[in-house]
């Protein structure tokens, strides 16, 4: 009999239970390291060997697993449709492939519908970088997107204080998405079962078997988490640094290796959530605005991007690699004031500095007025000019190095002049991340001409007003030919300013 069952429980693997619950407290649990080492839906369905025939109990007489895949499938699909509030997860793009599989295997498809959906799913998985797609929906998760919960942490509310509802439903969904994140081995042991029973019944070759079967299997010595997960709080009333690679590698082990992931909402989640905020300016310090849909995203070094998601590679392991070599590059000689002048007013700001505004760089066409001001927002981001590009990672200055070198909280939106005109969703995005300080870089120079059209909406919006309120959280830093510039019928020699040009709302005003 200890033989039977040995076998069983090997089978029971592959075997899923959507509607499993947490083990009993008298059922004793394996230790961290055993459950590390179970894929979730493994975990639940490890404890389910025993099968009622009749009078007395049988320990399962056969290795196969007998349940039904378009059952389960279906009842995966009633777990998505049950979700209240964690739908962002289930967007995703490997998700969506995911859901789409499992259509096909509740319908008992045949193989070509069954494997070309299969086929998208192993695709968009390899896509995401992700080891399994748990890790795909837990990174999800922690991002925070559409989640309530985060949203209010983040903003600065105590756990207590956030509403109960909100709280209860966001628990229940944490519990739906864990069932849903069947394993790969599972989903393809019921591909193979319905391609096997079709008619004519279908093979894969052992070449195909062999890709799929290494489908969310987990490489050795790649889980990361050589930190300590979330640093625990928010510095003073601001965000702490963005979320490294290895920081959210242990907040998301941390969630997987709860029997519940419900378990870990309070403190594991709510610990990363008020530390590094949520959504995108919880994963990089560099963002940019594409338009008031999408909203901002991670500014990432394309040929670096591969590594960056390397939570074994050193040399990414404290953040994300930023597009372009001048946020490594030292001033030049002549520019060094202008540097170091900079440099104070924005270390100013992102320490939470009131008097701290707008910054205008100007100066003629090629001095290098873009350059200048993205070497000094990277310098206070913590990118070292001596660092190799390869490796320029934003924030990874040793915080053991004193004060004066701990990585900024601030966080530069990457912002093109035609965007100016999307000017309310662009203080909207600060004003709901209130705990960030954000610098909105405009990408091109700064003038009228062809743009004019903004011209009053934009000087509204510094005066503090308008329908674009400027948020206090956030200010503009753009490069201009000349002060002048700003304003049409302005003299030169400084009528801009004289004349109530744009150039009079920037509080700080550098020529190169």
């Amino acid at each position: 009999m200890a033989t039977r069952a040995t076998a069983h429980l090997a089978s029971a693997s592959h075997r899923v239970h959507p509607r499993r619950t947490a083990p009993p407290a008298s059922t004793a649990t394996p230790s961290a390291a055993a459950r590390r080492s179970l894929h979730p839906a493994a975990r639940r369905a490890s404890t389910d060997g025993i099968v009622t025939r009749a009078i007395g109990f049988n320990l399962s007489d056969r290795d196969e697993d007998t349940s039904r895949g378009d059952q389960e499938a279906l009842a995966l699909i009633e777990d998505a449709a049950s979700v209240l509030f964690l739908q962002d997860p289930l967007r995703h793009e490997c998700a969506q492939a995911y859901l789409a599989l499992l259509q096909q295997i509740s319908l008992k498809a045949g193989p070509n519908k069954l494997f070309v959906a299969y086929g998208e799913f192993f695709r968009s998985l390899r896509r995401s970088g992700k080891a399994s797609f748990a890790d795909v929906v837990l990174d999800e998760i922690i991002a925070g997107r559409g989640n309530p919960v985060a949203v209010a942490v983040a903003a600065g509310a105590n756990p207590a204080d956030v509403a109960p509802v909100d709280v209860a439903a966001v628990a229940a969904d944490l519990e739906l998405l864990q069932r849903i994140c069947v394993s790969e081995a599972t989903i393809l042991k019921w591909c193979e079962r319905l391609a096997a029973a079709a008619s004519p019944a279908r093979k894969q070759p052992a070449s195909w078997v062999a890709a799929a079967s290494a489908l969310g299997v987990r490489e050795e010595g790649a889980e990361g988490g050589a930190e300590g997960g979330a640093e625990g709080g928010a510095e003073g009333e601001r965000f702490t640094r963005p979320a490294s690679v290895q920081l959210c590698a242990s907040t998301r082990n941390a969630v997987a290796e709860s029997w519940k992931w419900s378990d870990a909402l309070d403190p594991h989640l709510m610990n990363h959530w008020r530390a590094h905020g949520v959504g995108e300016p919880a994963l990089g310090n560099v963002l940019t605005w594409h338009n008031p849909k999408r909203g901002a995203t991670r500014d990432v070094d394309p040929d670096s991007a591969f590594k960056s998601s390397d939570s074994s590679s050193s040399s990414n392991a404290n953040g994300f690699c930023v597009n372009g070599v001048a946020w490594r590059t030292a001033p030049r000689a002549k520019d060094e004031a202008a540097h170091a002048t900079l440099v104070s007013h924005f270390t100013a700001f992102a320490s939470g500095d009131e008097s701290a505004g707008h910054v205008l760089v100007h100066g003629a066409a090629g001095a290098g007025k873009r350059w200048l001001l993205m070497s000094s927002l990277g310098a206070c981001l913590g990118v070292s000019s001596n660092d190799d590009p390869s490796a320029g990672v934003v924030g990874s200055r040793d915080p053991s190095a004193g004060p004066s070198s701990r990585p900024s909280p601030l966080r530069v939106v990457r912002v093109p002049r035609e965007a100016l005109r999307q000017l309310p969703e662009l203080c909207q995005f600060a004003k709901d991340h209130p705990r960030g300080r954000f610098v909105f870089l405009l990408d091109m120079p700064l003038a009228l001409a062809p743009y004019a059209e903004f011209h009053n909406e934009l000087t509204c919006a510094l005066d503090g007003g308008g329908g674009g309120r400027w948020p206090s959280n956030a200010i503009l830093a753009a490069a201009a030919l000349e002060p002048t510039a700003l304003k049409p019928e302005a003299s030169s020699g400084g009528g801009g300013a004289a004349n109530g040009g744009l150039a009079c709302r920037f509080h700080l005003s550098v020529g190169v």
